[in-house]
């Protein structure tokens, strides 16, 4: 998932929840005091969810971080292997014609 379409649904199910919660407790039949203290309690319980989804996106996107630099590690070593031993058959090749060069002219 794309960072900026992921912000956009953490914001998304933030704001959501904050308009519903104060919605429900708008309407609901009981004191101002009640309500008062009730939507405090929603607030820090919206407020706690969204740290645990950002400390779960987090989570995530270090796991998909080092997942990246190992595949890429393993592809660069792969890769660094694949020219030295390019090099060396060529090296080896000029060789062997350097050598047949050599004893064609003696």
């Amino acid at each position: 998932m794309e960072k900026g379409t992921l912000n956009g649904l953490v914001v998304g199910m933030v704001v959501g929840a904050a308009i519903g919660a104060g919605l429900g407790l708008l309407y609901a039949p009981q004191s101002g005091r009640k309500t008062r203290r009730d939507i405090q309690k929603q607030v820090e319980d919206i407020k706690e969810k969204a740290e645990d989804l950002g400390q779960n996106v987090k989570g995530r996107a270090e796991e998909l971080s080092h997942t990246v630099k190992d595949r890429t590690g393993d592809f660069t070593h792969s890769l660094k292997k694949r020219a030295e031993d390019a090099g060396t058959a060529f090296t080896e090749t000029a060789e062997k014609y350097r050598r047949k060069m050599m004893d064609s002219i003696t």
